[in-house]
């Protein structure tokens, strides 16, 4: 079972030409921010994004346990910090940070 976490990028089209690059470069930030809350006993499940596509703002992590990790909130992670739900915990730590960056990709590219 995977774990799939789309963006929700509605009207990012309207931006120009390059929004598929701008969106593709936001997802990748975004999954560098949740990787601190993804649970991790040997890095399987945080390495196992390869089937992601960014250019749409889809993050996939692919393991048959990711569903599970995901879905589980418990205090007996191994690894501190990381619960389920790892999408809405970096977007209640980071998100704010992560839609600045975002405008920023933007106000850059329209100039």
């Amino acid at each position: 079972m995977r774990v799939e976490v789309d963006a929700d990028m509605a009207g990012l089209d309207s931006f120009g030409a390059g929004h598929r690059t701008r969106l593709a470069a936001v997802a990748q930030r975004a999954q560098l921010l949740m990787r601190d809350h993804v649970p991790m006993e040997q890095g399987t499940l945080r390495d196992s994004t390869g089937g992601s596509d960014y250019g749409s703002g889809r993050i996939v992590y692919d393991t048959p346990y990711a569903n599970y990790q995901y879905r589980l909130h418990t205090a007996n992670r191994t690894t501190p910090g990381t619960d389920g739900e790892w999408d809405a915990a970096m977007m209640a730590e980071s998100g704010d940070a992560l839609a600045q960056f975002a405008a920023e990709l933007v106000r850059r590219d329209l100039g």
